[in-house]
């Protein structure tokens, strides 16, 4: 993977129901900007509301939000491994 991937939803307005919290946030970022590079997505994330979620404040932003892009890309949004098509692809 390069440094700066972008990213985008292989179908947008397809979010699946989800309880509020950082994939929610995740999805809310793609959906209002379409295509991202991963420092833009972790900035547009970079807030309160996805931070509070953290058990433990110094968790590193980044890591979080690319454990949820691979959550995304392996189809396991909520649901087992592969149970699911992907839901972003690397643009």
């Amino acid at each position: 993977m390069e440094k700066n991937p972008q990213f985008e939803l292989t179908e947008p307005g397809s979010r699946p129901k989800l309880q509020k919290g950082q994939m929610t946030i995740i999805y809310e970022c793609f959906e209002r900007n379409g295509r991202l590079a991963l420092t833009d997505l972790v900035s547009c994330c970079d807030r309160p509301a996805y931070r509070k979620t953290f058990r433990n404040r110094n968790t590193d932003i980044t890591k979080s939000v690319l454990y949820h892009l691979k959550r995304m890309r392996e189809g396991t949004v909520g649901r087992d491994k592969n149970a699911q098509r992907p839901v972003i692809r690397e643009a």
